[in-house]
């Protein structure tokens, strides 16, 4: 399987609103129940919003401003848990992508708030999230701002495609489901190009047979690592941003792999599920090998879900 787990701290995102503080929460959860530490990270511009038409008028910093924020983020931290949590607050100037992605670089999980904008606008916001993950090398998870803790959070969903894509993702998965004591589901759609195609004539549902075997060359080995976690296979012809968004309206975590820095794949389905997801996605990097990227350059779908 050749996964491991990540040891270093949870890193959040603080944005400076009362609907961020609820990423706050997710992360401070995250963070005491693997016993590991919480970084607050603030991005800034380091550029000042200030006018010479406004001359009476005396701004705070950014950087006052940020660390301003981070003291609201510690002081809701230190309310909501107490002192049992080691906390971080680290402002830096930079791009958000650039920041985030270097103070995660050796972080077990990077936490993020989900850009809320009108649902078509959300494509275009999305691709940042993908490109933290792939820039910092680590899981990112992305949170909308209206999550609450809930009983969905004991079930946890991961996506699986069939190809070295997965390994990651699944691992991760099970590592998670196994700190929450949750159900996990294991999703496959299958690609079937003709409706008519689902079954052969000697009644047998062929696809069915295929998605179950890639289900089954997967997950081999994590069932009797983690034999705490109880596992239920689904498989599925729907579309499989169609199929995703389902499951996420039943669980707590929605869980798909994406290309890691090495790849030049895309991750148009992972782009999708984070758009419109109604939980957390976590989004876990996998590295291609010059084997995978050598059988699959000239085709750069093959090692992601279709879009259908």
């Amino acid at each position: 399987m050749g996964t491991r787990a990540r040891t270093g701290p949870v890193v959040v995102e603080v944005e400076g609103t009362v609907e961020g503080l609820r990423v706050v929460d997710y992360a401070c959860e995250e963070a005491m129940r693997a016993g590991v530490s919480l970084v607050l990270a603030r991005p800034y511009s380091a550029q000042a919003p200030f006018s010479p038409m406004m001359p009476l008028y005396a701004p705070s910093s950014p950087a006052d401003l940020a660390d301003a924020e981070l003291r609201v983020a510690v002081a809701h931290v230190r309310q909501r848990v107490g002192e049992s949590l080691p906390v971080t607050a680290v402002s830096s100037a930079g791009s958000r992508t650039a920041v985030l992605s270097r103070l995660a670089r050796n972080a077990r999980l990077l936490v993020v708030g989900r850009v809320e904008v009108r649902v078509p606008f959300r494509f275009f916001t999305t691709p940042t999230a993908v490109g933290l993950a792939v820039r910092a090398g680590c899981p990112v998870v992305v949170v909308p701002k209206t999550w609450k803790p809930s009983m969905t959070d004991r079930t946890i969903a991961v996506g699986v495609d069939g190809t070295a894509l997965s390994w990651e993702a699944v691992g991760f998965a099970f590592r998670t489901a196994a700190e929450r004591e949750a159900r996990l589901i294991t999703l496959h759609a299958e690609q079937v190009l003709l409706r008519w195609t689902l079954t052969d004539d000697d009644g047998g549902d062929t696809w069915v047979a295929r998605a179950d075997l890639t289900l089954a060359e997967t997950l081999a080995g994590w069932a009797e690592q983690y034999p705490e976690v109880t596992v239920t296979r689904m498989v599925t012809a729907d579309p499989v941003v169609t199929a995703l968004a389902r499951e996420g309206r039943a669980v707590g975590l929605l869980v798909l792999g994406v290309h890691g820095a090495a790849s030049s794949g895309t991750d148009r389905v992972a782009q999708r599920v984070v758009a419109t997801a109604d939980c957390p996605v976590a989004l876990v990097p996998h590295e291609v090998s010059d084997a995978e990227y050598a059988a699959h350059q000239t085709d750069d779908e093959t090692l992601v879900f279709s879009s259908q």
